[in-house]
């Protein structure tokens, strides 16, 4: 039989040594975060207050939006959800702790997105990178800007329409297939102009893929998407590639911005315009195609997933609350095409309100 010296005058071998002192250590961490934190005031329930592995499980479950959800309801406006992070859903308190609103009281890191290699810029909003593309993207999606955008959004909804009225309420309908198909063909517009034609055939499969990627790189080290690259799991080996098929999809929508007629100008500036043209009022940015590729892969992704997830939402919640939905229905069909939509209170009340209060993109 195997036996391990004895290296201490108590009598213990160096693993019941190293046992004793791994247990004494994760003790400690217990009563420092529990007891003695700068956060120790701030309710919320025992196990996240002293591991991040209850986040990180919550994450890869996808659940932590609806249990942050519930942790809320139950704790108040403040919930200690890891060690040194708290959930906070008070808008005087947010007001407060973002008061100066500029790129310095940002986080470090956001989330771990990449695309093509590259690093997303809103991951590292203190970086100059991020200063640069912020002006130029708020300039390219003001109100104004969006209202001459407003009758290609128009026709692309009324199409999304059209083909889930097709089965006549015969047979259900996978609400978020669509919605992804047609928030990227209305934000293609905004980023590239309105002869932007990108394939949306498989964008539906690459960003629920890529949204996994983004767990995946929450919780687990960087070696592994190495690994998974040349694994013989397919769905496994897709969702790494899922970062590379939306830089090509930036670059396709770069390359067809690029060779945009001049004569067929549009009215109003869109991404790629600000980002490539130096003007007084932007001063334009002097990035490599391939970042320039992979930031506007990071734009259309934002805009595409953050709107038909929330909506997504928003749907499955109007439709267990039937009475809710028909008088949404009822405000809605007096309305005359989408003018003076600002005025229809209901409407947004369930969207802007109460649907991304609870699932905000």
């Amino acid at each position: 039989m195997m036996t391990f010296p004895k290296l201490n005058d108590f009598g213990l071998s160096l693993v019941e040594t190293a046992f004793i002192l791994l247990v004494g250590w994760v003790l400690f961490k217990m009563i420092y975060f529990v007891r003695l934190h700068p956060l120790k005031s701030i309710l919320g329930p025992w196990f996240p207050a002293f591991s991040s592995f209850w986040m990180r499980w919550q994450r890869w479950q996808g659940k932590l939006s609806f249990t942050a959800d519930n942790l809320l309801a139950k704790y108040g406006h403040i919930v200690r959800i890891a060690p040194n992070m708290v959930l906070i859903n008070d808008s005087e308190a947010l007001a407060q702790v973002f008061n100066r609103r500029d790129l310095d009281t940002a986080p470090t890191a956001i989330r771990a997105l990449k695309a093509g290699g590259h690093d997303w810029t809103v991951t590292y909003p203190q970086h100059e990178k991020a200063r640069e593309r912020r002006n130029l993207v708020m300039t390219a999606t003001t109100t104004k800007n969006l209202r001459y955008w407003q009758p290609i959004f128009e026709s692309n909804i009324a199409e999304i329409i059209n083909d889930l009225a097709a089965s006549k309420g015969k047979k259900s309908e996978d609400i978020v297939h669509p919605l992804r198909i047609n928030t990227l063909l209305n934000s293609q517009a905004v980023m590239g102009g309105s002869h932007i034609k990108l394939d949306p055939a498989t964008f539906p499969k690459t960003v629920g893929k890529y949204n996994v990627l983004v767990v995946w790189r929450l919780c687990l080290p960087e070696w592994t998407f190495k690994w998974l690259n040349y694994s013989p799991f397919p769905n496994a080996g897709y969702r790494v590639r899922s970062s590379d098929l939306l830089f090509y999809l930036g670059r396709d929508l770069c390359q067809q911005a690029a060779a945009a007629n001049p004569e067929h100008h549009d009215e109003a500036p869109t991404v790629y315009d600000l980002f490539t043209k130096t003007n007084e009022k932007t001063g334009g940015i002097t990035w490599t195609q391939g970042e320039i590729s992979a930031e506007m892969a990071g734009q259309v992704l934002a805009a595409t997933e953050t709107t038909s997830s929330a909506l997504a939402l928003i749907f499955y919640e109007l439709a267990k609350n039937q009475p809710l939905m028909e008088e949404l229905y009822r405000e809605i069909r007096h309305m005359d095409g989408y003018t003076n939509i600002e005025s229809l209170k209901l409407l947004d009340t369930c969207t802007k309100e109460e649907g991304l209060r609870f699932r905000p993109p």
